[in-house]
């Protein structure tokens, strides 16, 4: 066995060795081991076997690995050596390689040297050593030894280290080599000597001159082909000397080259062509590795290489393997051109030098070429010059083109001279050179040289040349690079367009000629990865199948005698001869199509977007096809119909989604068919669609557009049924564009019974088996799916054919998935049914991990579209409800035993994934059909199996129906009840289970359990522990150690401790999960041990009193959100945040109440014990009733809490008079206290829970009503009792009052009852809806009638109970003037009982009492505060600046901080009309130094009162305003110190500069506003930013950084020059916040500087704390920073510090940029004003808001670290460190007066803040403005918004259209929530213009932003003014235009429309809440003498807010109020305001 041979597999011995080497230590003995395999060398037989190689190999490798036992196994090996020497002297055979000696020897040698290598202190030993025996077999003449020595120094070169060794080495090589021997044997000296050459620089010159010259010797004396020996290694030797030798380098490179010459010789041939190839390689590789070593020589190498190849290239046939010869030059000149390339750094100059040398010679060769073509009567249609420019045809000549009337004649001959071959040949390697460089390199720099020229020389012709060029370029097209790509796919477009046309070409070479092409299509459609790249092609052949269907006409264009003929399928090209070109290039394109349809997204086949380029081309070319009749099996090649149907399985449906993309589809059509095609091929075509809809009696009456669209459809549909899928039929069923096409869908219907059996005998014939049950699947679920769906017709055929697929194929009855969607659709549309979420269709299923995935067009989609109409969806649940019963009644009856075990399985799978105990639906419907009625079912199934299902689908029901009874299985809680027993069941046979096994050995039960229990105890507290770590838990993993423990439990009673944590760990976690389930793991526990009832209701009762000691839920002290006029932004209330909202979450509290409600039932007449511990949780619970929490959502939780003690109270069981007494007044005590606080609107979010308050509070009222406490016996008893409580010194006066007079507390407690019934039902159904309606909900109303003793009894009975609960009778029954007068007197008479409640100050404090000046107002110096309205309102005139009141008023308002204080700057102004005390203006001078903002603020608006107004009269009042303003100006201007004066200046500066820019751009270019854009960005453009502390006035928040003048531009007004202008700005919040203190009366001081020098240590920390969190700018951070302490009593932080440039340095904070680069200016945009109706309207481009931060640096070693610089650092932190760059926009006035416009939006952010106070979901965008002059002002640019007028020039439609265009069709999630943030932000501006009779509504003044709210703006005519001098033409209470309507729904009783008058309403019940304050805040304005004032403006509103109504009335009202706007004389007048301003303004409507 050669040494190879034994080296290739590894020998017991070498794996013994190798493991060996691994252990750490290695033992002696198995050393010993080793080595005692290892033969002795005194035995010749053993030592050269084979056996003797591998020990050699082992004994080696182990010696260099470990380095252990070196002496012994060298010793060894020596002796091995001395052995083999004396072996080989005296053998006398001839030496041969595989003799084993030799083979021995050689290992032994190379094993050696390997010793020598790794082991460098005995290298020179054993190289000496082996070294001697090469010199003794050299000189000796041994042959069998010096072979064997040649042969190792062959394989390895040995470790030499001196000159003279490798000298011994030449001379002994050369005089072998120069020995007569065999080439073989001569090879290996020469595989030898170039090992030594690996030694480097140790072979000197000499040596490497000696090695070239004997290898070239060799080479040239050997006969070339003579032997089948290999020189490679000659070839190679000579590369390596010339590597080592520079000065050799060059003699190589001419010696390759002459090799290379000979190589190529024409003629040349060889016996071995293998081993000349080698050598062949070996040359070029030669070439590639000098070239890499020598730069100069890259060049010559490419030379050489390329003059070689072109040489031989003229006669290929003359070189042996040409190709491969070829191949490999071209790969070596393309090594070494990238190795040049690399050198260089990526320069490709030496490839652009090789290829502009190439093409010169290419230009050459090709004009050769050309003149041969031209010569055999083939003409190119692209000559070129040496330029690559196009030329005519010929000398000067034309192009001949198709339209050429010359007469074309075939070709006269083809060259075939040898002059032309050659020419051809050498022409080929040139391109190939050309385009495989190009593809090596794959750099789109190459490919761009020599692309252009490529590409300009294929010929129409198409010869091989071209042919070439076609596949070479197509080979560059796979690159991927995608502008080559491009450009080569275009002129292969236009190549395969130039063959068509081409009249040159004889017909007999069409069909080969055009299949150059699309064989080059087809290999870029098959390969081509990039899915970019692919979907370009695609939409390219589209395009080119499109042009080609349109050049070729139809039959007509080539005339009746001359009708095309279609043979029969072949795939034969000869028989195409008769086709029209462009018809057979159409056919040949559709198998790229089909290939490139295979990408296309299959999520889109059946939900294209219409409006893409790709499906209108997918659209038609699908029209082509059918029209040309390729979608016909017959009609042409039978490959082109199998294409047709694999590009109609991708092509997307159809389907328009639009009435006007219908229409273009039709029009399309028609143009198609008015190109070439007759009436008779029309009538062609609607006779066909006939035969195949025989019953379609509307097939007749089609028009020919409709027939084409229809027979589409239906090859579409079939073919892609053919497929496996019959879901695209829905698509066009449910196509909102054929909605009222009736024909037509009736068509679609006959088309899905004709393509439905293609899909089921696809289903059997065509799929593949092991994909037939999923297709099934899935084809099945979408069925399902589609049963729901919005489109009666696609419901009525999915129902149809859900019986038809399980007739035809029943396996799908028992498929787990199907059962899944099946009960998941109806559980999904019940659940629906549920909700309170309106006009969202779109329901997700709740599992759609149980959806198939279609082969076909991909995954299931996991929601359904649903009506939107509530009875709709009733209808819809009943339908589905039958469709899934029928489903289950088909499969019982035909396979009972198959389907109980999939509805099993389904229940296991279920209780599986529940992680609660609500019912289930399909869960129910389940049970319903597998249980309860199985033998029913059964019999009926046995009777009829398929009646169910097959005769049809399940008769439907129209919407107008009406509402209908509800399935069984809906109102059914099978679900829940099978559910808990499975549970129960389960955990039951685990813990059984674990007691068995934990019983072992010696293991008693006890033991067992007592392990068990503790196992269980365990996990439930770590539950614990984790929930309260994280406020998050596992139920499942909770349900399950709950579970467990009761399980346990009811096993073995005696684990007391777990019975403790059983009962306190779900009340621990306490959420409405865990509780639910402790309720069930209870009643469970309860049943099954009586025994433990006591014990466990004792732990429940003190897990029930911890929770009220914990004030958790129904006890919770959070308190409610403050009122939104008291906050400059309304916030997320207290219950928002995680802890707070666990906290007074009161949902555990009702599930635990009702457990309770329950058990006492249960317990009341058996067990004693545990009544008394449910009177004591009572009694715990209401141990003091203030303790109940006052949160609204916990009214339904209070009253049912007091309904459980009534019907204790009553059942009589507490037998103690003193203990119900006292119940009972607790009772009346906590059902009263809910009244305390002001009645209060809540929008939960859910109908059903308004619902159950509602009833929670009727149950209570009726229990009341029951009490017996009245009797004249119980009568005496209370007053005994009372008697009693007064004996005790703590007994509370109301507590007696209440015991005393119980029967008045109850009529009062029913009167409150019957008034928070109606507010809630009114708020539940604010259209009194009749279907809404809920029983006895007006059953505790008050009397109709009452009398003025009855309202003074009410309200001096709830005095006597609270005077709070008293003062709020005021707000619940506003239509009293008795209340209101009774309670005045009493105020006036207790005003200390009352201090606490603000709502009663307008009682004591108003126009009479303050003209008597009674002596109560002194109690006003002790009051509590009021809202800043109504401090506000004291400041009027009615109340002549009365000291105390005014004083109160002041202290009020400086108990708020300056950012609510703003908001209310107009009304202080006005306030200085009757300031008489002074105490107003000196309010708003202090205010002015305590903040800049605050003062600036101020000062804008003092100042338009400073000046006189020309539009407005003058007064007496508006100059004593006039003096008034202009003093306080003065004084607030002297008030600042220097920095903050400086700020002053510099931002009004700023602001006038800005705004004076309008007013110069009035006087240039009147006749020519466009002009004035250019000196408008000119004059922006001088304003220089010289200060960081600029704002926008129109938003304080906002800072500015920059101005981006290019993008500002002016807007259109007839009379003036508005301007808007974009700035680069960062918010300010956290400066913001850091520069205010919380309050003006605030008693927090700043620290001086000697201050600052004395913090304390602690101090000191706190302070680097605060300044480390300043420095960071994460949101965390941000957030941390933001909730600073201000009580902390040393640190505190100056306002308004002034900031240095060296602060700035210090602190290196980074330059404000937005998302990390420099701040880009937005686009510019049209926008206009907001204001006056001659203005055009005003639309804006989308901001960019992006807030990304730079990351701040660490703090840097120079900056100080005293306190103070500490501290100086965090104030100018403060100023500098903003949370990212954005830009925002601003719209400058001059010469108008927006004072009106500020007015209307001051009272929109108050509605806005009031819609948010009850969560209501309501939108409104109050844009500021301010009012700097009375001519001036800013307005803030309304973001992401156009105006309707705007979108009706840009979109051809209506509102619904576009909605449609944009969002998608109705049923999309997209549309769904446009149309809702339509209705939304409709009903909040329909509100608000009604109560501030907003006028001028054309469609200028409404914009539309991106998610579809309507926004209005321009508030010139408000309240009582309107346009053309207070005309009043538009009487509509507020715009409802038609098209607004249409997106309702179009009629008032669609749900969209009902659910815009709900909320509306809602938004008005909401507002007038405040009526008083938005009342006051107008009424402050009235002496402004604003064009909206009138005399009666006051009452006017008044009558529209109805503040005297109540609640049920006014929702009438605003009922009303609606109804009156969507009437026709509303729409008339607005309709028509609408055209007037179209006629006279140009406003589009």
């Amino acid at each position: 066995m050669s040494p190879e041979n034994v080296a290739a597999s590894e020998s017991a011995i070498e794996r013994f060795a190798s493991s060996l080497a691994l252990m750490q230590p290695v033992s002696s003995e198995k050393i010993d081991k080793l080595l005692s395999f290892c033969p002795d060398a005194l035995a010749p037989a053993q030592m050269l076997s084979v056996r003797g190689q591998q020990a050699v190999r082992a004994v080696s490798q182990f010696v260099i690995s470990t380095r252990l036992e070196v002496n012994t196994v060298l010793a060894l090996l020596l002796r091995y050596l001395a052995a083999a020497a004396a072996q080989a002297a005296a053998d006398t055979d001839d030496a041969k390689p595989d003799s084993e000696l030799v083979a021995f020897t050689r290992t032994l040698l190379v094993q050696l040297g390997r010793v020598a290598l790794a082991l460098e202190d005995q290298r020179p030993n054993v190289v000496q050593a082996v070294l001697d025996f090469i010199q003794s077999s050299f000189e000796n003449n041994v042959p069998s030894a010096t072979l064997a020595s040649l042969l190792a120094l062959a394989d390895a070169a040995l470790p030499l280290w001196e000159a003279s060794q490798i000298e011994l080495l030449r001379s002994l090589f050369s005089r072998q080599l120069k020995a007569p021997g065999s080439a073989k044997t001569k090879v290996v000296v020469l595989r030898a000597m170039r090992q030594l050459t690996k030694l480097g620089d140790l072979v000197g010159h000499d040596v490497c001159s000696e090695f070239f010259d004997s290898a070239s010797e060799f080479l040239s004396l050997r006969q070339r082909g003579s032997s089948k020996q290999t020189f490679v290694p000659a070839v190679e030797l000579i590369v390596d000397c010339g590597l080592l030798s520079e000065t050799l380098s060059m003699k190589v490179a001419y010696f390759l080259r002459d090799f290379l010459a000979a190589y190529f010789q024409p003629g040349q041939t060889y016996n071995n062509w293998n081993s000349a190839f080698d050598e062949y390689k070996a040359c070029l590789r030669g070439y590639v590795e000098l070239a890499a070593k020598y730069s100069h020589l890259s060049t010559f190498s490419v030379d050489v290489i390329l003059e070689a190849l072109l040489q031989a290239s003229s006669k290929p046939n003359l070189i042996t393997q040409f190709t491969a010869t070829r191949d490999e030059a071209i790969d070596t000149i393309s090594r070494v051109l990238r190795q040049q390339v690399a050198a260089s750094q990526g320069d490709i100059q030496p490839v652009q030098a090789m290829f502009t040398s190439l093409y010169t010679q290419f230009y050459t060769v090709y004009e050769k070429y050309a003149k041969a073509l031209t010569a055999a009567g083939i003409h190119g249609d692209r000559p070129m010059t040496a330029n690559g420019e196009v030329v005519a045809n010929g000398k000067g000549g034309k192009l001949i083109t198709s339209s050429s009337s010359a007469k074309v004649e075939p070709p006269k001959h083809t060259p075939t001279d040898e002059k032309y071959k050659e020419t051809e040949a050498k022409l080929l390697t040139i391109i190939l050179v050309f385009s495989k460089i190009t593809i090596q390199f794959n750099d789109p720099r190459v490919t761009a040289l020599i692309l252009p020229r490529l590409l300009t020389r294929i010929h129409a012709s198409l010869q091989s040349v071209d042919t070439l060029l076609i596949n070479q370029l197509t080979e560059i097209c796979l690159l991927g690079q995608p502008e080559p790509f491009e450009e080569i796919v275009a002129e292969f477009i236009n190549i395969f367009k130039r063959v068509l046309h081409d009249p040159q070409t004889h017909v007999s070479t069409m069909a080969v000629r055009m299949l150059t092409m699309p064989n080059a299509f087809e290999t870029l459609a098959s390969n081509v990865s990039d899915k970019a790249l692919r979907e370009s092609l695609l939409l390219r052949v589209l395009r080119l199948f499109q042009q080609l269907g349109k050049e070729a006409g139809g039959p007509a264009v080539y005339g009746a005698a001359t009708e095309v003929k279609r043979p029969a399928p072949s795939r034969d090209t000869s028989e195409m001869t008769l086709m029209p070109s462009r018809l057979q290039g159409m056919g040949y394109l559709l198998p790229i199509l089909a290939e490139l349809a295979r990408d296309y997204d299959e999520t889109k086949i059946l939900d294209p977007d219409p409006d893409s380029d790709i499906q209108k081309l997918f659209r038609s070319v699908y029209f082509y096809c059918v029209l040309f009749r390729f979608v016909e099996k017959r009609s042409w090649r039978s490959d082109w119909f199998d294409a047709v149907r694999k590009f109609s399985s991708r092509t997307p449906v159809l389907v328009s989604k639009r009435p006007d993309i219908f229409k273009k589809t039709e029009l399309e059509i028609e143009a198609l068919l008015q190109n070439g095609f007759t009436d008779k091929d029309v009538r062609s075509y609607s006779q066909f669609l006939a035969e195949l809809l025989p019953g379609q009696a509307a097939v007749k009456a089609l028009l020919p557009t409709q027939t084409v669209y229809l027979l589409s459809i239906y090859h579409l549909e079939t073919l892609r049924a053919a497929s496996g899928t019959f879901q695209g039929v829905f698509s066009y069923l449910e196509d909102p564009g054929l909605k009222n096409q009736t024909a037509l869908l009736d068509c679609i219907k006959g088309i899905a019974d004709t393509v439905f059996p293609v899909f089921a005998d696809s289903i059997v014939k065509s799929v593949d088996p092991a994909l037939r049950p999923a297709v099934l699947e899935a084809e099945t679920q979408a069925l399902m799916l589609k049963c729901c769906s919005r489109s009666l017709p696609a419901r009525y055929v999915a129902q149809k054919y859900i019986a038809e697929t399980t007739s035809r194929f029943p396996q799908v009855l028992w498929s787990r998935n199907c059962l899944q969607t099946l009960l998941d659709v109806i559980e999904a549309v019940g659940k629906s049914c549920e909700s309170t979420a309106r006009m969202t269709g779109t329901v997700k299923l709740p599992h759609a991990s149980s959806l198939s995935v279609s082969p076909v067009v991909g995954p299931l989609p996991a929601q359904i579209y649903l009506p939107d109409d509530h009875a709709d969806r009733q209808a819809l649940l009943r339908q589905v409800a039958e469709v899934g019963a029928a489903y289950l009644k088909f499969a019982i009856g035909t396979a009972p035993q198959q389907t109980h075990a999939v509805l099993q399985e389904y229940m296991v799978r279920f209780q599986e994934i529940s992680r609660s105990f609500d019912d289930h639906i399909g869960y129910s419907l389940a049970l319903e059909t597998s249980i309860l009625n199985v033998n029913r079912l059964i019999q009926d199934a046995k009777r009829d199996p398929a009646r169910s299902l097959s005769g049809g689908a399940v008769e439907l029901v129209s919407p107008a129906a009406g509402l209908v009874a509800a399935p069984s299985c809906v109102t059914s809680h099978g679900s829940s009840f099978v559910n808990s027993v499975e549970l129960k069941a389960r955990y039951l046979g685990e813990v059984q289970g674990a007691l068995g096994v934990l019983q072992g050995d010696g293991v008693t039960p006890e033991a067992s359990s007592q392990r068990l229990a503790a196992m269980l105890c365990t996990s439930l507290r770590k539950l614990s522990q984790d929930f309260k770590a994280t406020r998050t838990i596992e139920f499942s993993a909770f349900n399950q150690s709950l579970f467990r423990a009761v399980a346990l439990l009811i096993s073995d009673a005696s684990a007391q401790e777990l019975l403790h944590l059983v009962a306190w760990i779900p009340v621990l976690v306490f959420t409405p999960t865990s509780l639910q389930s402790a309720v069930t793991a209870w009643s469970w526990l309860l049943t099954a041990r009586p025994d433990l009832s006591v014990s466990l209701m004792t732990e429940i009762a003190s897990a029930w009193s911890w929770t009220v000691e914990e004030r958790l839920g129904l006890f919770s002290d959070a308190v409610r959100k403050p009122s939104p006029l008291a906050v400059s932004t309304v916030g997320p209330s207290a219950t928002d945040g995680t802890e707070a909202a666990w906290r007074s979450d009161v949902g555990p509290h009702q599930t635990w109440i009702n457990f309770l409600a329950e058990r006492f039932v249960v317990i009341r007449d058996t067990n004693p014990t545990e009544l008394r511990i449910l009177t004591r949780m009572l009694h715990k619970a209401l141990v003091n009733p203030d303790l109940l929490s006052y949160m609204p959502l916990s009214v339904c939780c209070r009253f049912r809490l007091l309904l459980l003690c009534l019907k204790v109270l009553h059942s009589d069981v507490i037998g103690d008079n003193m203990l119900e007494t006292l119940l009972r007044e607790r009772v009346y005590q906590a059902a009263l206290g809910w009244f305390n606080y002001k009645p209060n609107w809540f929008d939960p979010g859910r109908r059903e829970q308004l619902v159950d308050d509602v009833n929670q509070l009727i149950a209570f009222g009726k229990e009341l009503a029951q009490e017996q406490v009245f009797e004249k016996r119980n009568v005496d008893r209370l007053a005994e009792m009372a008697q009693y409580y007064e004996s005790f010194p703590d007994a509370k006066p109301q507590e007696i009052f209440l015991i005393r007079n119980m029967q008045k507390a109850r009529e009062l407690i029913t009167l409150l009852i019957g008034n928070e019934l109606e507010r809630i039902v009114v708020w539940t159904n604010p259209c009194s809806r009749l279907s809404l309606q809920i029983p006895d909900q007006d059953r505790f109303a008050p009397p109709a009638k009452t009398s003025t003793k009855y309202w003074q009894n009410i309200v001096e009975t709830a005095w006597e109970i609270s005077p709070k609960l008293s003062v709020n009778l005021a707000q619940r029954f506003p239509a009293s003037k008795t209340v209101k007068r009774v309670l005045e007197k009493l105020v006036r008479r207790y005003p200390t009982a009352v201090l606490d409640v603000a709502e009663a100050i307008p009682l004591l404090v108003n126009e009479v009492s303050v003209r008597e000046n009674i002596p109560e107002l002194k109690y006003l110096l002790y009051w509590c505060n009021c809202t800043p309205p109504v401090a506000l309102g004291f400041f009027q005139k009615m109340y002549n600046s009365h000291p105390l009141v005014t004083q109160y008023a002041v202290r009020v308002l400086r108990s708020f901080p300056p950012e609510t204080i703003i908001y209310y700057i107009p009304q202080l102004v006005q306030a200085l009309r009757y300031d008489d005390s002074q105490m107003v203006s000196q309010y708003l001078r202090e205010a002015a130094t305590h903040s800049d903002l605050l003062a600036h603020q101020i000062i804008w608006n003092l100042q338009t009162y400073t000046v006189s107004d020309p539009s407005t009269a003058p007064a007496s009042s508006s100059a004593s305003l006039s003096r008034k303003a202009a003093d306080l100006l003065v004084n607030i201007k002297n008030d600042f110190s220097s920095s903050a004066r400086q700020r002053y200046e510099e931002e009004f500066d700023f602001i006038d500069r800005v705004t004076r820019i309008s007013g110069i751009l009035m006087d240039v270019h009147p006749d020519n506003k466009e002009a004035r854009k250019p000196l408008l960005r000119q004059e922006l453009a001088k304003i220089t930013l010289e200060s960081t502390n600029l704002y926008l006035p129109s938003n304080p928040d906002v800072k500015v950084h920059g101005i981006i003048p290019e993008s500002s531009t002016t807007l259109q007004s007839a009379a003036k020059q508005p301007i808007l202008v974009w700035f680069h700005c960062h918010s300010r919040e956290s400066e913001y916040q850091l520069e205010h203190p919380r309050s003006l009366a605030a008693t927090d001081t700043f620290l001086t500087e000697e201050e600052e020098d004395k913090l304390t240590a602690e101090e000191e920390h706190e302070a680097r704390r605060r300044h480390r969190m300043l420095r960071r700018h994460g949101k965390e951070e941000e957030e941390e920073a933001d909730g600073f302490d201000w009580k902390y009593p040393a640190f505190k932080l100056p306002a308004f510090k002034s900031l240095r440039e060296s602060e700035l340095a210090a602190l290196n904070l980074p330059a404000p940029v937005a998302n990390g680069k420099a701040p880009v200016s937005p686009p510019e945009v049209a926008a206009s004003e907001h204001r006056s109706s001659d203005d055009s309207d005003a639309s804006t481009s989308s901001v960019d808001s992006s807030s990304d931060v730079a990351d701040a640096p660490h703090d840097t070693p120079g900056q100080s670290s005293t306190p103070k610089a500490l501290v100086a650092a965090v104030n100018s932190a403060a100023k500098i460190a903003w949370s990212g760059s954005f830009r925002t926009g601003c719209i400058f006035k001059v010469n108008d007066d927006i004072r009106q416009d500020m007015l209307a939006l001051q009272v929109i952010g108050l509605f806005h803040k009031i819609f948010q106070q009850f969560d209501l979901d309501l939108f409104l965008y109050p844009y500021k403005v301010i009012a700097t002059s009375p001519q001036s002002g800013i307005i803030e640019v309304v973001p992401n918004a156009t105006s309707r007028d705007q979108l009706g020039k840009k979109f051809e439609g209506g509102l619904a259209e576009y909605f449609l265009f944009k969002y998608g069709p109705p049923h999309t999630e997209t549309y769904q929530k446009a149309r809702l943030n339509f209705v939304k932000s409709l009903s909040a501006y329909s509100v608000i213009s009604f109560i501030l009779q907003v006028k001028d509504r054309h469609n200028g003044n409404i914009m539309l932003d991106e998610e579809g709210h309507i926004i209005h703006i321009d508030f010139g005519f408000i309240f009582d003014s309107s346009p053309g001098g207070n005309m009043g033409f538009e009487t509509a209470p507020f715009k409802l235009s038609a098209e607004m309507i249409d997106i309702l729904g179009g009629r008032p009783d669609a749900e969209p429309f009902k659910f815009f008058m709900e909320q509306g309403i809602k938004a008005f019940l909401a507002a007038r809440k405040y009526s008083d304050s938005i009342m006051t805040l107008v009424r402050m304005m009235l002496d402004t003498q604003l064009p909206c004032f009138r005399k009666d403006t006051m009452e006017h509103l008044q009558a529209r807010l109805a503040p005297h109504k109540t609640e049920k009335a006014a929702a009438k009202h605003m009922m009303d109020t609606f109804i009156t706007a969507f009437s026709s004389f509303s729409s008339f007048t607005t309709n028509f305001y609408d055209y007037f301003q179209a006629v006279s303004q140009g406003i589009d409507y």
